[in-house]
């Protein structure tokens, strides 16, 4: 049986923003997603993250295991503890841990997501044009705290960024532009993100 609204399984209620299941939730009444108390307050603007709806509410989610450990005096287990494996990217060589929590170079904790990359869910140092401007995975921009240390995990020279698919994207000084290396399709064709192919792909260009 479906929960009803208020109350949904752990399983359901992780933040669209950070992925994260564990503290106060809250689910949108606008389009029924779910938001972390740190992220809905971390939001600059005063739309949906998702629908973009303007001056939306929110209700806050009961989470039915929450309540029984509770009832039996069990402690919920440390968000470190709650991260999943992922697999290993061969290209990279480096080992996804899907929850994995480390401090940014701001002192900041972090998050790793599905892509490999650290989000740790506060303002971007700038104004981005392809976000919400979160870092959050969500649309994938992280802030220079966070580029530092993807940079730093994955032992990338400072000429990397890590694009929002989680590939090495190393700045080309004649081109001017990022560029991964990865073969992508692009107008029903083939094309290798590089300079010397002259294609930079979709998850470069924000960089």
């Amino acid at each position: 049986m479906e929960a009803g609204k208020g109350e949904q399984s752990a399983e359901f209620s992780v933040c669209i923003i950070c992925f994260e299941s564990y503290g106060d939730l809250y689910q949108t009444n606008c389009c029924s997603k779910t938001l972390c108390k740190e992220c809905h307050t971390s939001i600059p603007t005063p739309e949906c993250p998702n629908c973009r709806l303007l001056n939306y509410s929110i209700s806050k989610i009961e989470l039915q295991n929450q309540s029984e450990s509770a009832q039996e005096g069990e402690e919920s287990p440390e968000p470190s503890q709650e991260k999943e494996k992922g697999e290993i990217d061969k290209h990279q060589e480096v080992i996804i841990e899907v929850g994995l929590k480390m401090k940014n170079f701001k002192g900041k904790r972090a998050t790793m997501s599905s892509n490999g990359k650290f989000y740790c869910r506060g303002k971007l140092d700038k104004k981005c044009k392809c976000c919400n401007i979160v870092c959050g995975p969500k649309q994938g921009c992280n802030c220079n705290a966070c580029t530092e240390l993807d940079r730093k995990y994955r032992n990338l020279g400072p000429e990397y960024k890590v694009n929002k698919l989680g590939k090495p994207s190393k700045f080309d000084m004649e081109a001017g532009k990022y560029f991964c290396e990865y073969t992508t399709e692009h107008d029903s064709q083939l094309k290798v993100c590089n300079k010397d192919s002259g294609y930079q792909c979709a998850d470069c260009i924000p960089l």
